[in-house]
């Protein structure tokens, strides 16, 4: 049975996490199957060259954060573990870091896979390939901005 490798996932964190720290001016960065990119207009995460998290970024804020399951499903048409592991490491740090609620997870269920917090979650899945889920408007802080970082 093929495992997912953990550490591209810490990879895709540690990157995301400097692109929220230092205002999203971390290029693009590739290691295996995982490519992170990012601009002033936010971060975008790939997994074998297919978008899993889009970061929406405006007016020094991350206004949306956008999973999607990367077009890899098992055979019961739920987002792969691989792409299950890479998101639900993406989704702590946002939690950790206030951005969405902490405790967001890609979670399988009796039914298929969903994505948020227990009853506030939305489908993941084949049939509904992407989910939005709006933040608590998170603002860069003002440090980051001085500096024109932004």
């Amino acid at each position: 049975m093929a495992r997912s490798n953990r550490q591209l996932t810490q990879l895709a964190v540690e990157a995301v996490d400097l692109a929220l720290e230092y205002g999203f001016l971390i290029g693009t960065t590739i290691a295996g199957n995982t490519e992170i990119s990012s601009s002033g207009e936010g971060v975008q995460v790939k997994l074998f060259g297919k978008e899993i998290l889009f970061l929406d970024f405006q007016a020094n804020r991350v206004t949306t954060v956008v999973v999607r399951s990367g077009n890899f499903y098992d055979s019961k048409g739920r987002p792969s573990r691989t792409t299950r592991e890479r998101l639900n490491g993406l989704l702590d740090l946002l939690g950790d870091r206030g951005i969405i609620p902490e405790g967001t997870r890609v979670f399988l269920t009796d039914d298929g896979c969903r994505v948020g917090k227990g009853d506030q979650s939305q489908p993941l899945d084949k049939d509904n390939p992407a989910a939005s889920l709006l933040t608590s408007f998170k603002q860069i802080p003002d440090s980051i901005i001085a500096k024109g970082l932004v």
